[in-house]
Formats: C-alpha cells, structure tokens, sequence
C-alpha cells in the first residue's frame, strides 16, 4: 500500500527575515555614499559641460554673423544665470524679446523681414530667439566667479579678455571645475585641485 508523503510549505522565520533586512540596510549604508559621490560629480560635470557649449555657440555665431556675440554672466548669492546675445550688457533674467537688454540673436526666420544686424524693436518676434540660461536643474552646483561679460569677435572668434568661470559641487565633496576663455579664443575646462577625474589639471 502506497503511503502518502504530506510536504509541509515553509516560509521564512521572523529571525531569517529580520537577518534579511538587517544585510539589506548594512549593504544600502555602505552604498549610499558612493552614490551620492556619483551624482555630484555628474551634476557636476553637467553644469560645465552646458556653459562649456553655450561659450562655443556664442564664438561660432561671431564667426557666422561677422559681428560681435556677447555672453553675460550674473552671479548671485552662487546662482548662475547667463545669456547669449547680440547686444551688450544684455540681462538673462529679461523674458521680454523686444526689451533692448534681452539676450537674444535675431535669426531670419523665412519671412525675409529680418536681418541678423537689426535690432530688437525693428524685426518681428518670430525673428527673435531668446538664448537666456541658467544651471537651476543641477542641483547643489553653485559658481564661484563673479559677474563678467564675454566679446567673442568676429575675427577668428577671438575673446575681449580671458576669463575664467569656477563651478563648485557643495560639501562634503568640494570639488571644483574651471572653464577657462583664452585670449585667442580657446575655450577649455579642467579640474584646478584635480578632484574631477577625466579632466586636465589647470595649469597643468
């Protein structure tokens, strides 16, 4: 006579759970600080990289347009707005295309009406292109550089003076990364304590 072999299902024990969790939060403790360590290097990086390419769009449209293309940096308190523009001393918190102090470019959109050396107020609104930015999405970023306006011209895309812009990452990792505007008009960035690996110490 065939005997019937019963199997019991066996779950977990309070204790095996309880060792569970515990591994899990050791292994989340030990982990978080590397991550965190990961996002503000790329939050990092990330800001830099955004002003690093607007700076090669402002010489590239001097080179282009065969007239000066201003950057115009405000530092407030560490917060960072900036604009491209055709105008001088343009102000990047300006939301209004036709204010003579936005930072726009005037583009031809189709309609023949406008020319890339009018200004604001003679050119239809679909002609202007507001180039205001600022690196809010790249939380803990702040810039140590105060305010300054950058001329690339349109010989060459040559600066009106060097000028170097100094991002910051906030504690307890500090680290550090310069955009440095040449003279010639080279545009580079580099790590000036070397705390961000892939990039160039300064000076170096």
């Amino acid at each position: 006579m065939n005997s019937l072999v019963s199997c019991r299902a066996r779950g977990f024990t309070l204790l095996e759970l309880l060792i569970t969790i515990a591994i899990v939060v050791v292994l989340a403790t030990l982990a978080l600080p590397g991550m965190q360590s990961f996002y503000d290097r790329e939050r990092l990086i990330g800001a830099t990289e955004q002003i690093y390419s607007h700076l090669q769009q402002a010489r590239i449209e001097a080179i282009a347009r065969s007239r000066p293309i201003y950057t115009q940096f405000v530092v407030s308190s560490g917060a960072l707005n900036y604009g491209i523009s055709q105008n001088e001393n343009c102000v990047p918190t300006q939301t209004t295309l036709t204010a003579t102090d936005a930072c726009v470019l005037i583009i031809d959109s189709g309609d023949g009406s406008s020319s890339a050396t009018n200004d604001n107020a003679d050119v239809s609104q679909n002609d202007i292109v507001l180039n205001s930015f600022d690196i809010d999405s790249f939380n803990g970023i702040s810039v140590d550089s105060g305010s300054v306006q950058i001329r690339f011209e349109p010989l060459r895309g040559v600066a009106s003076a060097g000028s170097v812009i100094q991002l910051s990452s906030r504690p307890p990792f500090d680290r550090k990364l310069n955009i440095n505007v040449g003279l010639l008009g080279q545009i580079s960035i580099c790590s000036p304590d070397d705390s961000v690996l892939g990039y160039s110490p300064c000076g170096g």
